[in-house]
């Protein structure tokens, strides 16, 4: 995937950019990327360097420092022909998409800056790098590497303690199996988990170890995998989700659970899957009334600005899927009811898109529990389900409709 790279050497401090173009691509050789070709614009002092990444965490971690030193501006590029490679390298207008921005935007003008071009807002008052900040979560914690490894061994320990099937199929595709993490008696509360990574991350066996605490607390949990993008479209991996939940509803005896007792959670991507089948899951044949209850962790329910940021160069979404996925748009009255947690310390985003969401379900008339997390980010926030007396495990087990008692759930 590819990406513009953009500085404007004016004569103010053209006598330091040479040693601030030596910076920029020792930066780009320190992160593995490369450069495929640079130019001045004709006509300008516009210095344009067409820059090869890996993935899309790559380009915004980047993004993040090159405009922090002052150099510029990256901006993503949805791909480009040479008609509009030519026009950036003599001047002339440029349409916007291809810098991953809003087509509101419009063209620069041909005697104006390319760089007040790629400053302007592209979703509400947030210029690319702004808002590929407040939607990359990993640039907030420490060493999320390590937090990844001591989730990963949290979760191997879950699994050897639990009473736990590891990957049944629920459908044809390799992707579509689930872990089910069984009580020692039948007739269990489900609790169906829908882990996070953007959609195009993350597996099951990564976040067993959120069941620990719902399974003490006498719950039977389930967590799916699911095909990830941008190897399917959004619109597929959605349709796995409900084939997931309808698995779980048609087979729950078999594994002693509850089929009249199904709940849902989610964290961020998984937050998405968890309010879309509250609000649209019966068009996809799931039975009216199944899903009881749901908590949404750091969900996201508005994809519009997720399409406009640097994410969109793995999960594709198209306007038209923005309309069709984001659950805030297919909102309607439910019995169901629904928890929505947001750690307090994440990105404004995070925060309005939970807000958001809250006031538009509670207009439809429905009621929803709103769980800020004291001192939590992103991925701490994760902690309080795991842990049977933490608040979001808590709210989980209170939300079930006739809650659930405690009983032994080691092996």
């Amino acid at each position: 995937m590819k990406f513009i790279l953009v500085g404007q050497h004016s004569p103010e401090w053209a006598l330091r950019s040479e040693a601030r173009s030596r910076m920029a691509f020792a930066k780009i050789q320190e992160l593995g990327l490369s450069v495929e070709s640079s130019y001045y614009t004709q006509g300008r002092h516009d210095y344009v360097t067409i820059v090869e990444s890996p993935d899309a965490e790559t380009v915004s971690r980047f993004s993040i420092w090159y405009a922090a030193q002052g150099f510029g501006r990256v901006e993503t590029m949805r791909g480009y022909d040479s008609t509009e490679m030519n026009a950036i390298t003599s001047g002339l207008d440029v349409d916007a998409r291809l810098f991953g921005a809003s087509p509101a935007i419009g063209s620069h003008d041909a005697q104006g800056s390319l760089e007040q071009t790629v400053n302007l807002p592209v979703f509400e008052s947030y210029t690319q790098t702004e808002l590929d900040l407040q939607y990359n979560p990993r640039l907030a914690v420490k060493d999320f590497p390590a937090l990844a490894t001591e989730w990963q061994a949290r979760s191997r320990a879950a699994r050897e303690r639990l009473r736990c099937t590891a990957d049944v199929s629920y459908g044809p595709t390799e992707m579509e199996k689930l872990d089910i993490f069984r009580q020692k008696d039948a007739g269990a509360p489900i609790v169906i988990f829908f882990h996070g990574g953007y959609w195009r991350s993350g597996d099951k066996s990564d976040f067993s170890f959120v069941a620990e605490g719902l399974a003490e607390s006498g719950a039977t949990v389930v967590i799916p995998n699911y095909a990830l993008c941008p190897h399917v479209t959004m619109d597929q991996l959605v349709d796995q989700c409900y084939g997931a939940i309808r698995w779980v509803h048609d087979n729950a005896s078999e594994f002693g659970g509850d089929p009249s007792r199904i709940h849902l959670a989610g964290h961020s991507a998984g937050g998405h899957i968890v309010a879309l089948a509250m609000t649209r899951g019966t068009e996809a044949g799931l039975p009216e009334g199944m899903i009881k209850s749901g908590l949404s962790i750091s969900g996201l329910y508005n994809l519009e600005p997720l399409r406009r940021s640097f994410l969109n160069m793995e999960v594709r979404l198209t306007p038209e899927q923005v309309l069709r996925l984001s659950p805030i748009g297919h909102l309607r009255r439910t019995d169901a009811q629904l928890a929505l947690a947001v750690g307090a310390d994440e990105s404004h985003e995070f925060h309005r898109q939970t807000n958001d969401y809250r006031r538009e379900w509670e207009r439809c008339g429905n009621s929803a529990r709103y769980l800020p997390v004291a001192g939590a980010d992103h991925y701490s926030v994760l902690d309080s389900l795991a842990d049977s007396g933490g608040v979001l495990c808590q709210a989980m087990v209170k939300t079930m409709s006739d809650g659930v008692r405690a009983v032994d759930s080691s092996v």
